[in-house]
């Protein structure tokens, strides 16, 4: 019988410089600092967040976050979840007043708010690379296609919005980001891809076969 302990299962790695996130299908750094925890603070807005020191995080393991000169957070990766925000007022300012290189920002975590859009701000963000916007109140599924324009976007998650509920929720956000690696925490496999472009092509002749031509009989009897 061979012999087991307890160190051989669930063991949860310390963090560690950098990370990779193992669900992607490419070696993509994740993050090299650990992130800005401002999670679960009670937010209704971004703004109430005016200067660096309300944005000291908890600390991680009695250890304080690196500054730069400025004592701006040396981090790539911002954690806003679980708060009431329900706008982006005010975002683009905390990020540039607290993140030492913003340009720079790769994992952004607004999960479990109260967004009801994608603001176009996201879109100054180009190195993001994991975006949680799940658990908000987004309706409008069109609201996806803004994330087209984030070329690095590797991972998004956007269930439990609105928008889930929509039958063709999974198949419009894979045919729109085909850039995407995983969505709503799960790795896309080939077949998703596959299933996701029948479904559209589906709809596409759903709505061909409603347009129907317009009547020429009724335009005859018009011109006499």
């Amino acid at each position: 019988m061979i012999a087991t302990t307890t160190k051989q299962f669930n063991q949860t790695p310390r963090y560690r410089k950098p990370v990779v996130e193992a669900s992607l299908d490419v070696k993509e750094t994740v993050y090299s600092a650990p992130p800005l925890d401002l999670s679960f603070r009670n937010l209704s807005s971004f703004d109430q967040l005016g200067t660096v020191k309300e944005c000291e995080p908890r600390e991680n393991g009695g250890k304080k976050m690196k500054k730069n000169d400025q004592g701006k957070f040396c981090t790539t990766a911002v954690k806003l979840n679980n708060n009431h925000i329900d706008n982006w007022a005010g975002f683009e300012e905390l990020i540039n007043k607290v993140i030492a290189n913003p340009e720079d920002l790769n994992w952004i975590d607004l999960s479990f708010n109260a967004l009801t859009k994608i603001d176009d701000v996201i879109l100054k963000y180009p190195s993001v690379k994991i975006l949680y916007l799940h658990g908000n109140e987004i309706e409008n599924l069109g609201e996806v296609d803004k994330l087209i324009h984030l070329p690095n976007l590797k991972s998004v998650a956007l269930h439990g919005n609105p928008i889930e509920q929509e039958k063709r929720y999974r198949a419009y956000m894979l045919t729109s980001l085909p850039q995407i690696r995983t969505m709503d925490l799960c790795t896309i496999t080939k077949a998703d891809r596959v299933t996701a472009s029948v479904m559209n092509d589906l709809h596409r002749l759903k709505n061909r076969k409603k347009r129907k031509p317009r009547d020429r009989s009724v335009d005859n009897e018009g011109e006499a």
